[in-house]
């Protein structure tokens, strides 16, 4: 401590201003010291205290977390069964989501993405990296978001989880959903860096049937023979724009139009080209606006003389389809709130598919939590079946040195809606591995639904 935090502390405390401190200046500074040390013990204590009553809400992330460094072979499993049959009620299925009391008071941070629908690629998402610079529970949900108007509202709310991972291992995952399709967890992290992969089934956010859309159209020719937009495709700009802002203040950075570009192009943008935006649109602090967005989709259609093809790549990656309506993409949003955490970081790092990566941690998560069953025919082949408030996967895994076909029979399933085309998928997997099989859903969430599978 040098001699000015010295003289700082003295003058604190000096009330009369002598320079010195007489005897009940100095034990009031001592009175006051304790108290406010008794109050930040205090504080500590309650900490604890609501960490402990916590315990019992958050084993299953804990016992997840230890078991992480396992392999898929080493997780405790479940009695085995040779099928599974559940009806949850109706009201379970809207009253799941306990939210903290009162976690609108803790640090709270937010960022909007997207599924879009790839006919190569399936399912592709952004991902986020979060960082807690100290340890704290955290509550992280994910809802579908409606940000522009084309999007039609289904029925029922497109599914849209998170897994969380730290150094490339599952720590948590989000189970419990409310009726509006908010999901959320809520787990005590270490501090350090997370990943956090979305994750959609593919129940729901399905390829559509566009052969009775009529195209519409971009572009067009004035008077003076100049290309031009249309007020459609300006108008579908629009809210390609907002689908882009990530962030939500109005405006693209410079990151946020690369992952703009990434889908439209799968390529990065280049220094020379965000040159090019810089020199040639409307920019607010260093980030494009939207109408500088709009010019560069301009300047796109007159270098191309009007051919719209390249317009039509752009849209339709991003989950417009011909009459310009958002069907096959689903923005969502996640928020991430800190209890002890002063800071929390959330950024979007990258956009890619649901990646065998995110599949293998969908196996792990089945593994763990679900209940296990061994072929009938097929003793070298387990299955595993998961079945949350909205969803159920089923994984095979092979404990074989060879490569297995294996057929899923869940026919007898009631009210359920699946990501593949049929009930009884056959898939192939690879040996000493794991694969999913399907997922399902209620196909009416107002009915009972029953998951039959073997």
């Amino acid at each position: 401590m040098s001699k000015n935090d010295v003289q700082n502390i003295i003058d604190d405390v000096d009330d009369n201003r002598d320079g010195r401190l007489d005897y009940r200046e100095f034990c009031n500074m001592m009175i006051s010291t304790a108290e406010d040390c008794k109050k930040l013990s205090y504080k500590v204590m309650e900490k604890k205290e609501r960490r402990k009553q916590r315990r019992g809400n958050t084993d299953d992330n804990r016992s997840l977390s230890s078991r992480r460094d396992q392999g898929p072979h080493d997780y405790p499993k479940a009695s085995p069964r040779g099928r599974r049959d559940t009806k949850p009620a109706v009201s379970s299925r809207s009253s799941k989501l306990a939210e903290p009391r009162n976690f609108r008071e803790w640090t709270h941070t937010r960022s909007n993405g997207c599924f879009f629908l790839d006919q190569e690629e399936g399912i592709v998402s952004h991902k986020y990296q979060m960082y807690l610079p100290t340890a704290s529970n955290v509550w992280i949900t994910i809802h579908p978001i409606k940000i522009i108007e084309s999007a039609p509202v289904p029925e029922f709310p497109i599914d849209t989880a998170l897994f969380v991972l730290k150094n490339k291992k599952l720590i948590t995952f989000t189970e419990q959903r409310d009726s509006k399709g908010k999901y959320g967890v809520r787990a005590d992290l270490e501090a350090g860096k997370y990943t956090i992969l979305p994750f959609s089934t593919g129940c729901r956010l399905k390829v559509s049937n566009h052969r009775n859309k009529q195209e519409a159209k971009l572009v067009k020719t004035d008077r003076d023979d100049k290309v031009v937009i249309t007020k459609a495709f300006r108008r579908a700009i629009e809210e390609l724009f907002q689908l882009s802002d990530l962030d939500g203040n109005g405006l693209l950075s410079r990151q946020e139009f690369n992952m703009f570009n990434l889908r439209s192009s799968g390529e990065e943008v280049a220094d020379d080209e965000w040159n090019v935006v810089e020199e040639n649109v409307e920019l607010e602090d260093g980030e494009i606006t939207k109408k500088g967005f709009i010019r560069l989709n301009e300047m796109e259609a007159e270098d191309n003389g009007g051919d719209a093809e390249d317009l039509w790549v752009t849209l339709t990656s991003h989950g417009f389809n011909k009459n310009l309506e958002l069907d096959q993409a689903c923005p969502y949003r996640i928020d991430v709130y800190g209890e002890e955490c002063d800071d929390i970081e959330l950024k979007v790092t990258g956009i890619e598919p649901s990646s065998d990566n995110l599949n293998d941690y969908v196996c792990q998560s089945v593994i763990a939590k679900g209940e296990s069953a061994t072929s009938k025919d097929k003793r070298d082949i387990v299955l595993h079946t998961y079945i949350g408030d909205t969803r159920a996967t089923v994984v095979a895994e092979n404990k074989s040195r060879s490569p297995v076909k294996v057929n899923v029979d869940c026919s007898s399933s009631r009210n359920c809606s699946s990501n593949t085309d049929t009930l009884e998928p056959t898939i192939t997997v690879p040996a000493n591995s794991t694969a999913i099989a399907l997922h399902l859903m209620p196909e009416d969430e107002r009915s009972e639904w029953c998951v039959k599978c073997e």
